[in-house]
This record gives C-alpha cells, structure tokens and sequence, in this order.
C-alpha cells in the first residue's frame, strides 16, 4: 500500500511540474538559440524571414520584407503568402436623372 502511495506522489509532483514547463518557448529555424521575449513560437529562415506567435495573445507576425501599414497578407495559388497594398475602390458617383448632384 505504501508503495502505492509514493508512486500516486511521484506521479502527482511530475505533472504539477509538467504545468510549470508547459509554458516554453520553441524557436525553429536559423539562430535556434535567440527568441524574441514576447514569443511562444519563431520560425525564422536562413535569409532572416521569421513567423511569430505572440504569447500574450496569439497574434501571428509574419516578417519577410514586404509586411507594412497599409498591406493585405495575400496567397498565391500554392499557399505562398505576400503583403500587397490594399485596393482602394473610389465609391461610386450617386446618379441623378435630373443631372445634379
């Protein structure tokens, strides 16, 4: 029966510590050994492009030299990603039989 017991605490104590370590960072990819302190995940290329998961709250950021204020993250038809400007549409003029406006 004791023997029983140590295991059940054992058991207990190594997933309690399981939870602690359950909050690692990974870092994938070119310079394994540096991530960013706000990341849960970097995936970074051997040309510096890097994916990232912010622990705070779950935001992706996907830095590869055409990210900008103002871009649409599009896809091309194999999946490749790209930010591209925003397509401004110029509303339409309301038409008016009487020909003011």
């Amino acid at each position: 029966m004791k023997s029983i017991f140590k295991k059940s605490i054992i058991v207990a104590a190594f997933l309690f510590g399981a939870v602690g370590i359950s909050n690692a960072q990974v870092k994938v990819g070119a310079n394994p050994t540096v991530i960013g302190t706000n990341s849960n995940l970097e995936v970074e290329a051997a040309n510096g492009n890097k994916t990232i998961v912010n622990k705070a709250n779950g935001q992706v950021t996907i830095q590869d030299g055409t990210q900008g204020s103002g871009k649409v993250l599009t896809s091309d038809a194999n999946g490749g990603g790209v930010g591209n400007h925003r397509a401004y549409r110029q509303p339409p003029v309301p038409f008016h039989s009487q020909g003011q406006y």
